[in-house]
Order: structure tokens, then sequence, then C-alpha cells
């Protein structure tokens, strides 16, 4: 301030009475997770005024500091992957229906590559270890080599023991070995860490999984069929920011992975 004031001494500072915002309160209320537990900005902003409402500031000003300070101070964790490096999975929560004498529910098994953002999605009859392995199968046919790194939540049905270094199930542990990759968790609780098949879950149940819950499917294979022609079509849409399609992208991504055996993986029973 003394340095400008020496420069441009026509310059007229502004002095006001107005309190500034709790910044150290913030910073600890929205950075609790989950999030839903945390103060909001408009609550912040009532406490602020209510201690003395004659020395607070605007509303709209009371967002622009605290919008600024968040920009300065919040740490993000970039995330930055290669070609070939990492395979996530996961199941959506939103379930499709098959009809049969009755409605029956089966569950949409997603896998994204991390790179090119490349989308896969299939149907299977549930959630267990056979079936993860089934679609695992089926994704990794599908793009026609697998990743070097495998990467999941920590699914009951593929960790026995979840933790820094994860104990995992027999099954995950005998498909990694069949294809030479490894598989590995995300940490406990931390769904960002697995952020763009999160991302690619949401985006396959916006814009497909919502339809399908409205169509009539008479067999598993008919509902694959359908899914499978939708996630391409999104596959050939141009991405905002990158200016080029996940297809376009997984050209260049494939000869940076690993090959896949022949024979496809089928698991002991």
């Amino acid at each position: 301030s003394e340095l400008i004031d020496t420069l441009y001494p026509a310059i007229k500072r502004r002095k006001t009475k107005k309190r500034r915002p709790n910044f150290k309160l913030a910073d600890k209320e929205l950075n609790i997770r989950p999030k839903k537990y945390g103060m909001k900005r408009k609550l912040l902003f009532l406490e602020y005024r209510n201690e003395d409402p004659s020395t607070a500031l605007g509303q709209t000003r009371f967002y622009e500091l605290l919008n600024e300070h968040i920009n300065v101070s919040k740490i993000e964790m970039k995330q930055e992957y290669y070609p070939g490096e990492y395979l996530g999975i996961d199941y959506a929560g939103m379930t499709v229906f098959k009809l049969h004498t009755v409605k029956e529910t089966h569950y949409v098994f997603v896998a994204c590559l991390s790179y090119s953002k490349k989308m896969f999605a299939y149907v299977t009859k549930d959630m267990t270890a056979d079936s993860w392995i089934e679609g695992l199968t089926a994704a990794v046919n599908y793009f026609g080599r697998t990743a070097l790194v495998i990467l999941f939540d920590n699914a009951k049905a593929m960790v026995r023991k979840p933790g820094v270094v994860a104990e995992l199930s027999d099954k995950a542990i005998d498909f990694a070995n069949y294809h030479d990759c490894l598989c590995d968790t995300s940490r406990v609780a931390t769904p960002r860490d697995n952020c763009n098949t999160e991302k690619s879950v949401q985006f396959i149940e916006n814009r497909i999984l919502v339809n399908m819950r409205r169509m009539r499917f008479f067999s598993r294979e008919e509902m694959n069929t359908y899914l499978l022609s939708e996630v391409e079509k999104l596959n050939n849409e141009v991405m905002q920011g990158y200016d080029e399609t996940r297809n376009q992208r997984f050209v260049r991504e494939y000869d940076s992975m690993l090959e896949i055996p022949k024979v496809p993986y089928q698991p002991i029973v």
C-alpha cells in the first residue's frame, strides 16, 4: 500500500470500516467431507452479518472476497495420466430392468480409460465378484488391450481388506496375473482418486440409463447391444476442452496399452 501511494499519489484509497469475512472459518467449513456436513456460503454470510449488521459487507461483496480467497488458497490435486496407464472401473448407482415373468433388476458396469476418456458399459445380473470379472473381461475385449493398472474402488466383492495396500480377492489377483497387469484400489471413502470413472458413470446415467429405465427389454443381450451402441455415440462426440473425440484420443493410446491373450479369461468356478 505504501509503495502504491508513493508511485501513484493521485489515487485516493477508499477507507471502509466494514469487517472482512472470517476466512479461517470458511476454510474449515468448506473443506469438510462429505460436503453436506459443512456450512454453505449462504450460512457463512448469515452468521457473519448477525455478528454486527452495521459493519457487515453486502452479500455480493462477501461472496466476491470469499471466492477470491478460495481461488488463491485452495489446493487442488491435479492428476495427469499417460496413455495406457489406467483403466478405471465401477458400477453405476442407477439400475436398469429386464422383463421376464416379472421385472428383473440388472446392474451397469462402467469402464473408462483415464487418458483418452474412452468409455465402456456392460449390463450384469448382479454385483458379485463373478459379475465384476465378467464386466472387466468384456471391457478388455472391447478395447482390444488392457492398461498397466486397473483401478477400482473398495468393492467388497473384489477387496478382502481395504487399506493403503489393499488385500484383493483371489479372482482379482487371478485376472491381473492372466493379463500381466496390476489391480489397485482407490483410498477408502475417496472417490476423487477415480474421478474419470465417476464422471463417466454420471455421464452414462444422464445420457443413456435414464432413457433405458423407460424402455422394455426381454434379454440381457438386447440390453447390452443397445447400451454399447449408445456409449459408442458418446465416444464419437467432441469433448469439451479437448476439441477431439474420445475415439480420436484412443487411437494414440492404443499402442501404449498391453496386449491381451488370444484366449479370453475365464474364471475358475
